[in-house]
């Protein structure tokens, strides 16, 4: 595979070189040759620095990468450093440059560019010895992919076009290179397309056509409109040219001309397949649900194994909640791509709609472990660990995926989850009856779930989870305010049979009242707790809560009543949060030796 590799930079076939290379760095990511290799499979200045800075991460001493990063200006020219010059050779014909073009300038030019030429030829020279050396110890790779009637090379499939070709800034040192996040393509290397290329037919005549194709790969939308639409002039009855020119409209948001060119590729030549994707895909992002569907139906009747199709189609239906259709799409492309994430993608969003969070978090591993490209994998394979209470796997994922998407308000609310450890509303119970399990962690999910908020993410349930942060914090009145907004959504947690939720959340009120100074509400909350306490423990949780807020508010002999209650329950009920004081409010409580019964006096009895 490494010689096939070598083969293809040799014939300036970089796409298939980077596919190669990309699997054997999926089966030995800290292999140097792979990575020497795949700096010069790479065409970007910038990709070639990346490449070159990581094969001195693995390999300190390699000459060729030092080398390299010297000729591409990323590390200064060594002092020491002796150019050797050429060996004198004899010429078969005596060739003299007239005497009035001998000068020193001249020689001192003729003798940089031989030079310039000699240390190329030797620099390439070595990695060519290095890659046919270790070619026949590399293990061999296939990928099966199913025949397709849409025309062209198997297809490099990623489902969205964000930050798949997000290309590294330059870098002068690796301690610069490690402050700033690592594109998502260099986590495997490979130069991914940011969207799949179904067809790629030659167009030779057209240097407009190869230059779009380039702009196109790198996501530079604005370029590849141009080149393509100069190509389109030269070539104006090639649906494959109507096609990027319409999907590269679409990717830059200019929904009407990617329209228009998408039905004009399908008159140029009504079974292109891919011209009907393209449709259906401007049709779903207006909203027309049904008529992108029917799109997508004709896509996959004109190409029964048209991958991709069926991607956007699962996708849809899982928009639809038709969750039995999508199963059953998904089913079919698992046997187009046995190789591909993108089905592990799809069965971990099916199964996180059916509340298979287990199932969710198996697959979206899965699909991380094929590509760790995708963006949207961190989202999903985030969400489902924080269901299954998975918290550390959870924070890792959704901080990479908010290192690149940083204004996702969803994003942000799930990250907050985590950090506060709100996997569901038993955790919440939880904290709103005795506080966070770890509350260190409070100042960083607060500020998680204020990114959120100024991102206007749409979760019902935001202030639900929300009220525990500032619970913890004892910010009263904020706590009061998203209490109130989510009673309707605790009583249906009550009715959907969570039966101490609602206990739970009058306690998490009366605190929250307590906290923000309102003690005659919190009192009158407690009441209602009081009322809805069915076990020791929670009767302990109001007497304590309660006498807490009667003292406060100056009525002694009623916190004294609630003291005395709390003795008669035993000890180990009385919460975590609140044993210290409570402890010393008992200690003021004593037996009175004419009648046995307890009696509050002022001071602790020696």
């Amino acid at each position: 595979m490494l010689q096939d590799a070598i083969n293809a930079i040799q014939q300036e076939k970089f796409d298939r070189a980077r596919d190669i290379l990309t699997r054997l760095i999926r089966q030995d990511q800290q292999n140097p040759t792979y990575w020497l290799w795949m700096s010069a499979a790479v065409q970007n200045r910038r990709e070639k620095i990346y490449c070159l800075q990581t094969v001195l991460k693995d390999d300190p001493q390699n000459e060729l990468a030092k080398q390299g990063l010297v000729l591409l200006g990323a590390l200064p020219v060594p002092k020491d450093v002796l150019i050797k010059p050429s060996e004198r050779r004899k010429w078969t014909a005596d060739l003299k440059l007239p005497p009035t073009l001998i000068t020193n300038a001249n020689r001192r030019r003729s003798s940089s560019l031989i030079l310039s030429v000699i240390l190329g030829i030797f620099v390439f020279s070595i990695i060519l010895f290095v890659g046919f050396r270790l070619t026949a110890t590399q293990p061999v790779q296939r990928i099966v992919i199913q025949k397709t009637k849409t025309p062209g090379p198997p297809p490099t499939y990623t489902p969205t076009p964000t930050y798949i070709g997000y290309i590294a800034q330059p870098t002068t040192s690796e301690a610069d290179l490690e402050n700033k996040p690592t594109p998502l393509w260099m986590l495997l290397p490979a130069t991914y397309t940011p969207t799949p290329i179904y067809i790629n037919t030659p167009h030779p005549i057209s240097e407009a056509y190869r230059a779009g194709m380039l702009a196109y790969e790198q996501s530079n939308w604005t370029s590849a409109i141009g080149f393509f639409e100069q190509a389109f002039k030269v070539e104006g009855n090639a649906a494959d040219i109507a096609y990027y020119l319409a999907e590269s409209q679409r990717l830059a948001g200019n929904l009407p001309d990617a329209w228009a060119m998408f039905q004009n590729a399908v008159q140029i030549n009504p079974g292109f397949a891919p011209a009907y994707l393209g449709l259906a895909r401007v049709q779903i992002a207006q909203g027309k649900m049904d008529a992108g569907l029917a799109d997508l139906n004709k896509a996959i009747q004109l190409d029964p194994n048209f991958a991709e199709a069926y991607v956007e189609r699962v996708n849809t239906y899982l928009s639809q909640n038709q969750l039995n259709e999508a199963e059953d799409d998904l089913q079919k492309l698992t046997s187009l791509l046995p190789e591909s994430p993108l089905p592990y993608l799809l069965k971990a969003k099916l199964s996180m709609r059916k509340s298979e969070f287990e199932v969710a978090e198996d697959a979206a591993q899965q699909a991380y472990e094929l590509d760790q490209t995708i963006l949207e994998t961190y989202l999903i394979y985030g969400k489902a660990a924080l269901l299954n209470h998975d918290y550390e796997v959870s924070r890792e994922k959704l901080r990479v995926y908010l290192q690149y998407n940083k204004k996702d308000g969803s994003a942000w609310y799930l990250y907050g989850r985590s950090l506060a450890e709100f996997g569901n509303e038993k955790d919440l119970e939880q904290a709103w009856l005795s506080g966070m399990i770890h509350p260190q962690a409070v100042a960083k999910a607060l500020d998680a779930f204020e990114k959120a908020e100024m991102y206007k993410l749409n979760e019902a349930d935001f202030s639900l989870y929300r009220s525990g942060i500032y619970l913890e914090l004892q910010e009263g009145q904020k706590a009061v305010n998203d209490l109130l907004s989510v009673r309707a959504l605790v009583l249906q947690y009550k009715t959907s049979g969570a039966s101490n939720i609602w206990f739970a959340y009058n306690v998490a009120l009366a605190r929250a009242f307590f906290y923000a100074g309102r003690n005659s509400d919190a009192i009158l909350q407690f009441n209602q707790a009081e009322i809805l306490a069915a076990e020791a423990e929670q009767k302990a949780l109001v007497y304590g809560w309660r006498g807490l807020v009667y003292e406060k508010d100056g009525k002694q002999s009623l916190a004294n009543r609630d003291w005395i209650a709390l003795t008669n329950l035993p000890r180990n009920l009385i919460p975590q949060s609140l044993q210290s004081v409570i402890n010393q409010k008992l200690l003021l409580l004593t037996p009175s030796p004419t009648n046995n019964r307890m009696t509050a006096t002022t001071t602790p009895t020696p």
